[in-house]
């Protein structure tokens, strides 16, 4: 649920203060339970929700992090 899949390029959403940041990613392999991607966002803090979430948060919606 980390992934949003728009014309054809896969994107994560970095989360920056308050917003957040598309980032393309490139899917090395996939399986049942995930993907592997070739991009390393180790300490990032990434948006986890459902495909119409991600894009409402795209539009300039501000984002609330829970610890």
């Amino acid at each position: 649920d980390s992934l949003l899949n728009k014309d054809g390029k896969s994107y994560v959403l970095l989360i920056q203060k308050d917003k957040v940041t598309p980032k393309e990613v490139h899917i090395i392999q996939s399986g049942e339970e995930g993907v592997v991607i070739k991009e390393n966002l180790q300490n990032q803090k990434l948006v986890l929700a459902k495909p119409d979430i991600m894009l409402k948060l795209l539009s300039g919606v501000n984002v609330k992090v829970k610890d």
